[in-house]
């Protein structure tokens, strides 16, 4: 087009000089010629324009004018590629202490005003080569490239002293924020963002308005060292080392495994109660979720024969405590929906023994326990997660956990359905003998029904 345009004004311009009469139709074909060009040139540039407006609000967060989770996501997954090959990465998770209250208090806008006073914070502390984003709520995500703790706690101090010295119009607000770095065998972004949840959770528990650093028992500063006394006390550093070595039991491949020296008196199993505790606070629907499943687990095993022997009974009441710990690596947001989930949030679910494993088998050495949490979603006939074990090869625990944790959220509410009557949800599981469940067991699990009705009402309405 643009060639033909020129050929006809090259052909008026040539003739003009040469003396010729220019036929008036000529003249006028070119100036109609030159006003749609214009007129094309101009639609191209606003059609330009409006896919670049398009595309921006698709990557932010319309409250904010931050980038939002999307966009997080999107520019994670490119530095933590970048960090598996040993770049420096972290990231900072935040979230603003007691906001809930505060948005119920004085109403949605004066907590959307204080949702953008944030934002400011952050985008004018943030350097241009990194990224700060409104992850979800009153969440929200730095990712620092180039970073190791100590750059990601000076930064996040930074963020936190900011707000605190803001004065909103209906009073102060601060921010808790939990920080983690990349490790070049992290498999995935979504453990570095799991380890930087369990941080911020650690933070909300040492009384919220401060920084913790997965990995590390308190806000060790620069000066203190491994071993020193600090506070009167021994502050052995946490250190997070993962080593890839070939899988173990039942389980096929190799696998990653999380080793962590813990500063805790005991072989761990207190650290992985709090990482327990901090999975069910995060959706409320879960609410005595641990101690049912382990009452309806308990009550199953003595029914099958199968307590005391092969099968400790407090061995089994901690592996129901702890069978769901891996869903620290799972985001709140797909937890709580309220919907089906997408294909790929279902993958990330399906994650979850996986990463429960990784982290109790550093901290414990009890084979029920590890067996249970890491197994409890494989199927009897092959068609579970996340290692499609069948049969007689899934272990006893594992098999008795997935019916009680079955058992318990049928007859509970949950965010995307309400709770199903007892003897549907028994019609259902009994129903699955063969299939899903252990066909044996699910006899057993009939003859024990009596007492585990009794168990349930014990245990009060589930309130959704």
């Amino acid at each position: 087009t643009a060639f033909s345009g020129a050929v006809l004004i090259s052909t008026l311009v040539a003739s003009t000089l040469m003396g010729r009469e220019i036929p008036s139709l000529l003249t006028w074909i070119v100036v109609a010629y030159l006003a749609i060009a214009a007129g094309i040139g101009r639609v191209a540039h606003l059609l330009h324009r409006q896919h670049a407006s398009v595309q921006d609000l698709a990557l932010t967060d319309n409250l904010t004018r931050l980038p939002n989770r999307r966009h997080a996501k999107m520019f994670l997954e490119n530095e933590f590629a970048a960090g598996k090959r040993g770049h420096l990465l972290s990231v900072v998770l935040f979230d603003l202490d007691g906001f809930k209250a505060f948005n119920d208090l004085h109403g949605h806008r004066a907590g959307d005003g204080a949702l953008e006073r944030f934002g400011e914070i952050l985008a004018s502390t943030t350097r241009q080569m990194n990224l700060s984003s409104r992850f979800g709520g009153e969440e929200f995500l730095s990712v620092l490239s180039g970073s190791d703790e100590a750059g990601a706690l000076v930064f996040a101090e930074r963020v936190r002293g900011a707000l605190e010295s803001v004065r909103l119009q209906q009073g102060t607000l601060t921010v808790s924020a939990g920080i983690a770095s990349c490790h070049p065998s992290m498999r995935s972004s979504y453990e570095l963002i799991a380890a930087a949840d369990l941080a911020l959770y650690r933070a909300k528990a040492d009384g919220r308005n401060c920084v913790r650093i997965f990995g590390r028992p308190q806000d060790q500063s620069e000066e203190d060292r491994p071993g020193e006394e600090v506070d009167g006390s021994s502050a052995d550093r946490v250190t997070v080392v993962v080593r890839t070595g070939p899988g173990e039991g039942a389980g096929r491949g190799s696998e990653e495994e999380i080793v962590r020296s813990s500063p805790l008196p005991d072989d761990g199993l207190a650290a992985a109660r709090s990482i327990a505790r901090a999975v069910e606070l995060r959706d409320p629907h879960r609410a005595d979720h641990i101690s049912r499943v382990a009452d309806y687990a308990d009550t199953i095993a003595r029914a099958a024969g199968m307590i005391p022997s092969p099968i400790d009974s407090d061995a089994l009441r901690v592996a129901c405590e702890l069978h769901d710990v891996g869903e620290i690596g799972v985001s709140e947001e797909i937890l709580t929906k309220k919907g089906p989930l997408t294909r790929e949030e279902f993958l990330q679910v399906q994650q979850h023994p996986l990463i429960g494993g990784r982290i109790l088998k550093p901290l414990l050495s009890d084979e029920v326990v590890l067996a249970a949490t890491k197994w409890h979603h494989e199927r009897w006939d092959g068609s579970g997660y996340p290692d499609g074990l069948a049969g007689e090869a899934i272990p006893p625990a594992a098999r008795i956990v997935a019916i009680a944790d079955a058992l318990d959220a049928m007859t509970s509410p949950r965010a995307y359905r309400p709770a199903l009557p007892w003897h549907l949800a028994v019609e259902q599981i009994s129903g699955l003998g063969g299939s899903q469940f252990d066909p044996a067991l699910i006899d057993r699990f009939r003859m024990a029904l009596p007492e585990l009705e009794t168990l349930a009402t014990a245990s009060g309405p589930k309130e959704g």
